[in-house]
């Protein structure tokens, strides 16, 4: 399997990049259509969210800028199916809120999951994968109501990326599937993050064809 890191500058220079997520309009966040979207600000600055071609990092449209509940520490980020966004509302708060992802007006109610730290959120077609507690994912639907509980050993993932992906799996399966693939993205944070990379995967069949993936994950640098 190749490997092949590209690093991008930080959208907004000066403040931190919490999370990453792939997002593609038609469910596929594998697809050569997706965008990077980085959600920044970190760890005084307004929570920003840019969108990025995950090819060369050039920004794609304006940035949005999220009102309250999100805070300059919100580390839990996805973006949902209708292209919102779902943003927890501090460091490791286990608490979310959805956001007009042109606005950045807060959506609805949130909702607040059982853990007593919270950070990655993964979305899929109709269920969420939560980080709980750094030792299990909760899958809830977008209601915030788990509909499992699956644990893992313990660890310091912040964020999740690409535990959905094609083939759609049933909702029963997606336990397993999250433990599997957690490690697919992770995002870590440590002061001074500069830089965002995404990582992409060409990966070969036993036709040796090549078929691309990309994935997001933190690529820290203290500019040093």
């Amino acid at each position: 399997m190749k490997h092949d890191v590209k690093v991008f500058a930080n959208p907004n220079p000066g403040w931190g990049i919490q999370d990453l997520d792939v997002f593609d309009l038609f469910g596929d966040p594998y697809s050569v259509n997706a965008s990077l979207y980085a959600l920044t600000g970190y760890p005084s600055g307004a929570p920003t969210v840019f969108r990025l071609s995950r090819f060369d990092g050039h920004v794609i449209g304006l940035p949005v800028v999220l009102q309250a509940p999100a805070a300059p520490d919100s580390d839990g980020f996805t973006v949902l199916p209708n292209g919102n966004f779902l943003v927890n509302t501090g460091d490791a708060s286990p608490t979310y809120q959805e956001f007009d992802s042109i606005t950045g007006a807060a959506v609805g109610q949130g909702f607040t999951v059982p853990c007593g730290q919270a950070t990655g959120v993964d979305a899929g077609p109709t269920t969420l994968v939560i980080q709980c507690d750094f030792d299990s994912f909760l899958i809830t639907d977008f209601s915030g109501n788990v509909l499992d509980k699956v644990l893992v050993t313990a660890n310091h993932i912040e964020d999740i990326e690409g535990i959905f992906g094609p083939p759609l799996p049933e909702p029963a399966s997606l336990g397993l599937l999250g433990v599997g693939l957690a490690a697919l993205g992770l995002v870590r944070r440590r002061a001074g993050r500069l830089q965002a990379a995404v990582e992409i995967e060409t990966m070969r069949d036993p036709q040796d064809q090549p078929r691309g993936r990309s994935r997001a994950r933190g690529e820290v640098e203290d500019g040093q």
